[in-house]
């Protein structure tokens, strides 16, 4: 009998194939049978309660948020094993963030366990790709990079799908799951199990599920920590007496919290912009309540988007004052160039016309949208300056410190942004992907226009008695 080829969905197969494959699994089942009882049983015996709660939740949906250590991935293995094992002609996917990834932290996990329990399989590097010899697959990919990497996943049927390292998605793991991944698991009344760590950043749809937030559907939420994996939790404990005794304050670290304890602790030493709520919220003051007269001078910026929000800043300065504010800020997604021009348009209306620059983020298609307003609606807008943003960052956190950057009450959103906002790596040359920055990119560009630095002090008047 020919073995289903690897890479052909399963779907493709005539009734009659199937019929086929399923009768010579059940003929040689007994290749798949020792004394101790069929792999299906035996490969489940190395997971620990918790493990095995979160691997066959009676749930379609489930998530758990644990430490390092823990076994995650031993658990994330065994679910594809078992269900590619137990039920014949099965599709089973593992998603990580890139392919490269995936390939690292699954493909050696699999094989193991594949050598352990002598069952029968052949390997297709160029895929990823595990066949076992029922005609169960087991696919392992990436698709952490941008929303268009999960385009490719449409079109299988999957028993099983299991999402790695889900902390360090970028935004698009809602659209992920909820648009693309749900309804290739209806066919098979298929799982999706999403597994990860507490990240650097408070928020996030990974941080909504583990924490309850995300109500739209219902999650079997676990959490579970490397104390409960007895293979490697002696090992650690010894671990963390060392690190103790050589420095007893590092458990009050956001990295100790994170890593040993599975709580979610933003680092601030890893956050973008240096902002303050007790340096930089500017009070509720009466004058300012009509914002279109309680400024000299503003500038609008906005950052464009359609799938992300679009992002709209305006910032305000007195002539005899050396700090800015942010007076109003918002983001919209799905907005079209009509719409934002509208908006802009309004924005000039409410402040009386003391908008002096509206500046915009011209990457893109943004030139072509930019053009279209001048010619079409009469809108003066000026490019943004992108060039050197990372040198831009620090001289306005230098303006954060000093306390120069003032926002005004009514910006939570952009303030949201500036708690968690993070760098990607060390390096600090890119912004983590998975936290929203487009309030903030608008703030940067109207901020960077402002002229509040020409304030010069009065000179103080002589002393006649000197």
């Amino acid at each position: 009998m020919a073995k289903t080829k690897p890479g052909l969905n399963i779907s493709q197969l005539t009734d009659y194939q199937k019929k086929l494959l399923i009768e010579y699994y059940r003929r040689n089942r007994h290749r798949f049978i020792s004394s101790e009882g069929s792999v299906d049983v035996r490969i489940l015996k190395g997971l620990f309660e918790e493990q095995y709660r979160f691997i066959f939740s009676p749930h379609e949906l489930a998530s758990a948020c644990c430490t390092r250590r823990a076994g995650k991935s031993h658990a994330c293995a065994v679910g594809l094993l078992h269900s590619a094992v137990s039920k014949p002609l099965s599709q089973s996917l593992y998603i990580g963030l890139t392919r490269l990834s995936a390939k690292n932290i699954m493909q050696p996990t699999i094989e193991r366990l594949l050598k352990t329990y002598n069952i029968p399989h052949e390997y297709f590097k160029a895929e990823l790709r595990f066949v076992l010899d029922n005609g169960s697959h087991i696919v392992l990919t990436g698709a952490g990079d941008s929303s268009r990497d999960i385009q490719k996943l449409l079109g299988v049927a999957y028993d099983l799908v299991v999402i790695d390292e889900a902390q360090s998605f970028p935004e698009h793991l809602k659209e992920l799951i909820y648009d693309v991944l749900l309804i290739t698991i209806a066919e098979r009344k298929g799982k999706i199990r999403v597994i990860g760590t507490p990240g650097i950043i408070a928020s996030g749809f990974f941080y909504d599920i583990a924490t309850g937030v995300e109500t739209s559907r219902h999650w079997d939420t676990h959490h579970w920590s490397w104390e409960n994996n007895k293979a490697v939790s002696s090992l650690i404990e010894e671990q963390i007496e060392r690190m103790v005794e050589a420095n007893p304050h590092v458990v009050d670290t956001p990295a100790y919290k994170r890593n040993y304890l599975g709580e979610w602790v933003a680092d601030a030493d890893s956050l973008v912009y240096k902002y303050s709520a007790a340096r930089n919220n500017a009070p509720a003051v009466s004058h300012m309540e009509n914002k279109a007269s309680a400024f000299d001078y503003y500038v609008l910026g906005v950052d464009l988007g359609f799938q992300d929000a679009t992002a709209f800043t305006v910032v305000g300065w007195h002539s005899h004052s050396p700090k800015v504010y942010v007076v109003e800020s918002f983001k919209r997604s799905g907005f079209i160039p009509s719409q934002i021009a509208r908006v802009i348009q309004s924005f000039h209306d409410k402040y009386e016309q003391k908008i002096i620059k509206t500046v915009v983020d011209e990457g893109g298609l943004g030139k072509s949208i930019a053009e279209e307003w001048r010619q079409r609606y009469l809108l003066s807008v000026t490019p943004a300056k992108k060039t050197d943003k990372r040198l831009f960052i620090d001289e306005i956190n230098g303006m954060f410190i000093e306390g120069v950057i003032q926002i005004l009450p009514g910006n939570e959103e952009l303030i949201e942004e500036l708690k968690t906002l993070v760098w990607l790596d060390s390096d600090r040359k890119h912004e983590h992907p998975a936290c929203e920055n487009h309030i903030c990119d608008s703030m940067l560009y109207s901020v960077r226009e402002c002229k509040q630095y020409l304030y010069q002090p009065e000179p103080l008047k002589p002393d006649p008695i000197k």
